[in-house]
């Protein structure tokens, strides 16, 4: 191994963790914000936790995001399903927007 190939794998294992703390620090905000998936799925109101969870893996699978701030968005997201507290977060959400 090359001091280059050193090099590339230590920026590729940063490049990394770092990615991977903004992911999980974007997951925080959709719990804490959950009214920011409406900015990033149609008709989010009308969505519960499933259906959200598939839009996030249909709008991956049919159309790859072009731009890195759509793809980390969608990734937090999918994080932020994964936890418990943003169904409940979600759920208040929704009921909030509908006695608007």
């Amino acid at each position: 191994m090359t001091a280059f190939d050193t090099a590339e794998a230590m920026m590729v294992s940063t490049a990394q963790s770092t990615v991977n703390d903004i992911v999980s620090a974007g997951a925080g905000e959709f719990v804490r914000n959950p009214w920011r998936v409406r900015r990033l799925i149609a008709n989010a109101d009308m969505m519960g936790v499933a259906e959200l969870r598939q839009a996030v893996k249909d709008r991956g699978r049919v159309r790859r995001p072009v731009d890195m701030n759509t793809a980390l968005a969608l990734a937090q997201l999918a994080r932020a399903l994964d936890n418990p507290e943003f169904e409940a977060a979600w759920a208040m959400e929704r009921q909030q927007a509908r006695a608007s």
